[in-house]
């Protein structure tokens, strides 16, 4: 990497994201996604965004694995055992994704599309809990 390369992905990394919002109108939006000067800028955000997105899918393969294994070997009654476990970096990915804040309907859309994420969880008469083993 080159010393402007450097400088490039410092200015991304500290300025880059935070500078693009929701909230930018759209025409600036517009404007840097296809103003010639923007190229690199645009070129090593999609790098690092491209990135990103690898490193929260072997996040969310390595919890839907986790929850397997926690299903097989868990034995016996809990107080709480959630009925799924979503990564948070998955969470804040799709927050800035949809531009609005994490709801049922975004966390069940979620769900469906990784199933593994869920727990399989039974509840007995009295409120214990259970993981469902295979």
């Amino acid at each position: 990497m080159e010393a402007s390369d450097e400088s490039l992905k410092k200015f991304v990394l500290e300025a880059g994201p935070r500078a693009i919002t929701p909230d930018l109108p759209q025409d600036l939006l517009t404007e840097i996604g296809t103003a010639e000067a923007y190229s690199p800028t645009r070129e090593l955000m999609r790098r690092m965004k491209l990135a990103e997105n690898d490193s929260i899918e072997r996040e969310i393969q390595w919890r839907c694995k986790m929850n397997r294994i926690e299903e097989e070997t868990m034995h016996g009654t809990t107080s709480h055992i959630p009925d799924a476990r979503i990564p948070l970096r998955l969470v804040q990915a799709l927050e800035a994704q949809e531009k609005e804040l994490w709801n049922p309907a975004m966390r069940e859309d979620t769900l469906r599309c990784y199933p593994g994420l869920r727990l399989n969880v039974k509840r007995g008469i009295h409120g214990q809990q259970y993981v469902k083993g295979r």
